[in-house]
């Protein structure tokens, strides 16, 4: 009961922080915890058991019994009070700095709202989308059926989802500007629907979002702020070019030249972990470099766990041969 109580108090503190809803009692631990409370107290009760009655306690018992007790003996009394203090004050400093790094995390602003989210990794059979434009074809109607599924607010295919740890470093050239290999930081290519940015809640902070017309034609771009004050400081980014680079392995095309033009800037999502600070992301239409894994992700009105089995079911009904895993 007090464990229960004590996880209710957290998940409040930590409300709104990835991953929050998963804490929960392990009852395999518990069980762990309390199996070796049992062995540590039959072990320290069985001790003075055991060394009574390997002689006579009545003398040890008078020489402990007041002023008498001999110096060695005082020595190990004190020796113990020290250890068991050291101990207690390690405790006590561990959990305070535990208490202190959970409430900083849970403060943390992901750059997205994760509420009612669900995220299923996607894979179609290579050979019946070897070309990019039969594997753009294919999200767009697994897209198409996701968003008709009762529950679903909105959804949205992307190659990595923020907080998983996937990531593709990719290199850019900017005209005008000197590429420094050596110090550049590392960009992350993310390939996406105009629906993410609204399906994660994700704020636009410049510019305008993709349209549906971007997936077919033009040139468009979206950067995160981090990567607007990397390789613009003091400049408005909107209307400057880019070239990087195809990046979806398994394709004809891959790395192949891919210019663009920036149309907006989006707010920072924290893509490693609520303690990494971002790092400049640059954004492309899906349809313009589909991958041959993507992940879809959607945002549900009501429980985003139940939502999962129709989310399968519709992207099967697209093609039944298409590998599904996930759904967190």
């Amino acid at each position: 009961y007090l464990a229960t109580a004590v996880l209710a108090l957290l998940r409040g503190f930590a409300a709104g922080a990835p991953g929050s809803d998963t804490i929960a009692v392990n009852g395999r631990a518990m069980l762990f915890a309390a199996g070796i409370a049992v062995v540590s107290a039959l072990v320290i009760g069985a001790l003075p058991v055991l060394w009574a009655a390997r002689g006579n306690v009545v003398e040890p018992l008078k020489e402990g019994g007041g002023s008498g007790s001999s110096a060695r003996q005082q020595r190990i009394r004190n020796a113990l009070v020290v250890g068991e203090i050291a101990l207690a004050l390690m405790l006590i400093i561990a959990a305070g700095l535990l208490v202190k790094s959970f409430w900083m995390v849970s403060h943390v602003d992901p750059g997205f709202n994760t509420h009612g989210l669900v995220a299923i990794d996607l894979s179609p059979p290579g050979k019946r989308y070897a070309e990019p434009v039969q594997a753009g074809a294919f999200y767009t109607r697994v897209l198409e059926a996701v968003q008709a599924v009762p529950g679903v607010e909105q959804a949205a295919p992307t190659n990595h989802m923020p907080l998983n740890g996937a990531a593709l470093p990719t290199s850019v050239d900017i005209p005008g500007r000197i590429s420094d290999p050596a110090h550049d930081p590392a960009v992350l290519f993310r390939t996406l629907s105009p629906e993410y940015i609204g399906t994660l809640s994700i704020p636009l902070r410049r510019g305008r979002n993709f349209t549906p017309g971007d997936l077919t034609s033009g040139t468009a771009l979206l950067v995160n702020q981090t990567f607007a004050r990397t390789f613009w400081p003091d400049q408005d980014p909107v209307g400057k070019a880019v070239m990087l680079r195809k990046s979806a392995q398994g394709y004809a095309d891959y790395g192949e030249p891919l210019p663009g033009i920036v149309v907006g800037v989006i707010g920072d999502v924290h893509h490693f972990g609520v303690g990494t600070p971002p790092v400049p992301e640059i954004y492309v239409p899906y349809a313009r470099n589909p991958w041959s894994h993507m992940v879809l992700v959607a945002r549900a009105r009501t429980d985003p766990i139940a939502l999962i089995p129709s989310l399968r079911r519709a992207i099967l009904r697209v093609d039944s041969s298409t590998i599904l895993t996930g759904g967190t």
